[in-house]
């Protein structure tokens, strides 16, 4: 077709019936994602027959739906301008509300970023950021608001947060920082009430004075009395440089300034500096750990001890001089003692949660190749063909759906690929030697029904509670120990489950999980395109193609020998006649 598929779908949205506005509407507004969805994904989506999806493609002109998909799958990537692109983003918003449009915009962002990020490069950033001895946060222009953001959230996780809001270094390495809303007086040590005093300056050759009218300013009042006046030459004055008053120009440069005045109180400002640095001293802290005494030290207050993390808040524990300086003798009267206990409530409802959904999931995979193309009464398979556009004009849409959810049971019966990541995912909980007689002693264990030839994972959960009670450790290392970090020789259960899941799912890297690699998946478009199945269609489209071509050509062929032949024929006839004619006349 000449014209691509959303400029034809939306000159022609005035003559479609109510099922093909859906699919219409659907594809002007999620023409990226229909691109790669199947006739039956897109029915089911906008909740339609799969059989209306493939009458729509054909209304439009194409062969088939999967010569409308390659239509616009083309598009997506080599036909859609830049100029078009916003032409398509203008016609998808329309009058829809588009605060539905922004969250759908920023949901299919955190679908891609799933599947993009690299897991360990951000379990290195998180690894990076717990062990920092100071955490800087810095945002400037559009980016402040996340740094706020961040800020907030970071401090009610680490007491090490700094959020950088002025290039400062007296900020960024811990100077002192003004809080405005303490009183000049106190500030300033000031005796006495404001009250008539006078804070006075010379700027750029221009006096200013300003009367303070109350007892006990503060400053952040202060500051505002003097803008007022310094505002007129687009000046700014502010509490800086570790407590001194600084003046700006509107470009940020410092603005010099003499003080004036019998009250000396922008003396007192510009001369102020609460700016100090003392050297800081790791954390020591002498601790008895289940009868064994150790010491140790740290660079921050956080310490952890048998997995309990503790941070310290002030010195204690040791004894101080006559001048109330701490010495280095352990003052045992001033000793703290902790317990620690397993929250085996926690734990057990996790590991529940873990082998319920994985039964689940196990299920659908068995469920998918072990269920058998749909037979007849009499014990035989069904043949299924696809229906014809004649078939489906004398059935109703329930008709064409049940006929088309027969067509498809058993598709995936006897797949080896499913049935071995079932098999291997299996037994990730039948590892042998130790580690399987310790998920059986905890109470973990494969079970077998041999009403529908299945395994399932069970749970003693008594079992698994004295386990955590009696040794907590070993249930945390058989689920969490990896050999690739190189605590262990072997990989846990958890880390045995990933390497399964990613030789089969697996969506980052170069060489992708091997159902990935049959089926492909949305959460990596690219491999909707080229995966074993959609390359296998496209080569017997690319046949289909070829046989009608040279059908075509054969149909040709014989139309032109059949206009011979006719020529022939009357030209033999009208001899005939000749003939005849000219017999008669000798008679």
């Amino acid at each position: 077709m000449s014209r691509d598929v959303l400029t034809t779908i939306q000159s022609r949205m005035g003559t479609f019936s109510k099922g093909q506005k859906l699919i219409g509407r659907y594809i002007l507004e999620n023409y990226d994602k229909a691109a790669f969805m199947t006739a039956a994904k897109l029915g089911q989506t906008v909740k339609i027959s799969e059989s209306t999806v493939v009458r729509f493609a054909a209304e439009l002109g194409y062969d088939g739906y999967p010569a409308m998909q390659k239509a616009m799958q083309e598009m997506i990537r080599s036909k859609l301008t830049t100029v078009q692109r916003i032409e398509v983003s203008y016609d998808r918003l329309g009058t829809q509300d588009v605060l539905d449009k922004v969250v759908q915009s920023d949901i299919e962002k955190l679908r891609m970023s799933l599947a993009e990020l690299s897991r360990a490069d951000f379990a290195a950033t998180v690894e990076a950021i717990v062990a920092a001895r100071r955490i800087y946060i810095l945002g400037v222009r559009s980016s402040a608001a996340l740094s706020d953001f961040l800020t907030f959230y970071f401090k009610l996780i680490f007491d090490n947060v700094c959020q950088v809001q002025t290039s400062l270094a007296s900020e960024m390495f811990g100077a002192e920082k003004i809080d405005k809303n303490q009183s000049t007086r106190d500030y300033l040590g000031i005796q006495g009430s404001m009250k008539g005093k006078k804070l006075s300056m010379e700027v750029n050759g221009k006096s200013i004075s300003y009367e303070f009218f109350g007892d006990n300013p503060t400053i952040g009042n202060t500051l505002n009395a003097i803008n007022k006046e310094l505002g007129k030459d687009n000046l700014k004055a502010d509490i800086e440089d570790g407590g001194a008053l600084v003046i700006r120009d509107q470009n940020g440069k410092k603005v010099d300034y003499t003080a004036t005045g019998d009250d000396n109180i922008a003396a007192m400002l510009a001369a102020r500096q609460t700016s100090s640095y003392t050297q800081g001293q790791d954390a020591i802290l002498n601790v008895s750990v289940n009868g064994q005494d150790m010491t140790i030290t740290r660079s921050t207050n956080n310490v952890e001890i048998d997995g309990m993390t503790i941070t310290a808040k002030e010195e204690f524990g040791y004894k101080k001089d006559e001048n109330g300086n701490v010495t280095n003798q352990i003052d045992p009267s001033q000793k703290v003692t902790f317990k620690s206990s397993v929250n085996s409530d926690q734990i057990v409802d996790a590991i529940k949660g873990l082998i319920t959904d994985f039964n689940e999931v196990m299920s659908e995979v068995k469920s998918a190749y072990s269920t058998m193309p749909y037979k007849k009464s009499d014990g035989t398979l069904a043949n299924y063909e696809p229906l014809t556009e004649a078939d489906m004009e004398g059935m109703s849409e329930s008709a064409i759906q049940k006929y088309e959810e027969k067509a498809k049971q058993g598709l995936l019966f006897n797949d080896s690929n499913l049935s071995a990541l079932y098999n291997r995912m299996l037994n990730v909980f039948s590892p042998g030697g130790e580690d399987e007689a310790l998920l059986r002693q905890m109470g973990i264990s494969v079970s077998f029904s041999a009403t529908d030839n299945s395994s399932s994972i069970t749970l003693d959960e008594g079992k698994l509670r004295d386990m955590l009670d009696s040794d907590p450790d070993a249930v945390a290392d058989l689920f969490t120990r990896s050999a690739s970090a190189g605590n262990a020789s072997s990989d846990g259960l958890m880390q045995s489950m990933k390497t399964q899941l990613d030789r089969y799912a697996g969506t980052t890297g170069a060489v992708k999980g091997i159902l990935v690699q049959q089926a492909g998946t949305p959460l990596s478009s690219l491999t909707l395109m080229n995966n074993t199945w959609q390359n296998q269609i496209d080569s017997i489209y690319t046949d289909i193609e070829k046989w009608q071509d040279k059908l075509t050509a054969q149909v040709d062929k014989y139309t032109s020998m059949f206009s011979k032949l006719e020529t022939l024929i009357y030209q033999m006839n009208s001899q005939s006649s000749t003939l005849a004619g000219m017999m008669g006349m000798g008679g």
